[in-house]
C-alpha cells in the first residue's frame, strides 16, 4: 500500500433535567433541618480512534462531547416548610 488514509469522528450529546417539586398547599414539618434537593448524575463517554498504513499515512480522529444539565427545585404556592 502506497498511502493510507484514516478518518474517525465521534460525538455524544446529553441534555438532562432533574426536577424536585413541593406541590401547592403542601405542609412539611420537621424536628430538624429540611433539605430539598434535585440531584442528577451525568456520564458521557466519547472515543475516537483512527489509523492508517502505507508509505504515506494520513490519519485524523476527532471527538466532541456536549453535556448540559439543569437541576430545579419548585415550591408551590401557599406551601409551608417548617423546621423546628
Amino acid at each position: 500500500m502506497l498511502a493510507g488514509v484514516g478518518n474517525n469522528d465521534a460525538s455524544g450529546t446529553v441534555y438532562n433535567t432533574v426536577t424536585t417539586t413541593i406541590g401547592d398547599r403542601t405542609h412539611v414539618d420537621s424536628d430538624a433541618n429540611v433539605t430539598i434537593q434535585a440531584l442528577a448524575t451525568q456520564q458521557l463517554n466519547v472515543f475516537a480512534q483512527s489509523s492508517g498504513g502505507g508509505m504515506v499515512d494520513f490519519a485524523d480522529a476527532d471527538a466532541t462531547a456536549y453535556l448540559d444539565y439543569f437541576s430545579r427545585v419548585y415550591i408551590g404556592q401557599n406551601a409551608q416548610i417548617n423546621a423546628y
